[in-house]
């Protein structure tokens, strides 16, 4: 099937159309089948890679090994569970893209409003604070600096008395 799918036109019944829709639906196999070789030895299930899929299409396995926090789009998964596939397939745990993906995360997740670029987060983030756990503070500082830059925003944390 894979190197001459032509050979299929000598069988009764399959002419030019079908055959079309053989090798359409052939490829849309194939690319399943990749994430599902990326994703199911790291525990995520069937029923998750084929909604991962249908959310990202053909491009599915390419999206997730180039950003494996784009996981976090799909009901079902979490940072938490996006963080662990993460780190099984290569991210480093002191990376500062894993630590800006948990910030970037939290401030999707988290009560926050936007005005001029400036983003105010209300409260105290605690999902970035363990997320961030292996960093000292002015790490800390260097990863938020980095978000703010890439962002072209300004962040202020507002107390909650």
């Amino acid at each position: 099937m894979k190197s001459n799918p032509r050979r299929l036109l000598g069988f009764k019944g399959i002419g030019e159309k079908k055959l079309g829709k053989i090798v359409k639906a052939w490829k849309k196999f194939e690319k399943t089948k990749q994430l599902a070789e990326l994703l199911s030895p790291h525990g995520v299930s069937r029923t998750l890679i084929i909604k991962i899929f249908e959310h990202f299409g053909e491009s599915a396995d390419a999206e997730v090994r180039k950003n494996p926090y784009v996981l976090t789009q799909i009901d079902g998964i979490g940072f938490r569970r996006a963080d662990e596939v993460s780190l099984k397939i290569g991210i480093r745990p002191d990376s500062t893209f894993r630590l800006l993906s948990a910030l970037v995360f939290v401030l999707n997740e988290s009560a926050v409003t936007r005005a001029k670029k400036r983003i105010y987060i209300v409260g105290e983030i605690p999902a970035f604070e363990r997320g961030c756990r292996t960093l000292d503070d002015t790490n800390r500082r260097t990863v938020l600096d980095s978000l703010c830059k890439k962002e072209d925003v300004k962040v202020d944390f507002v107390s909650v008395m």
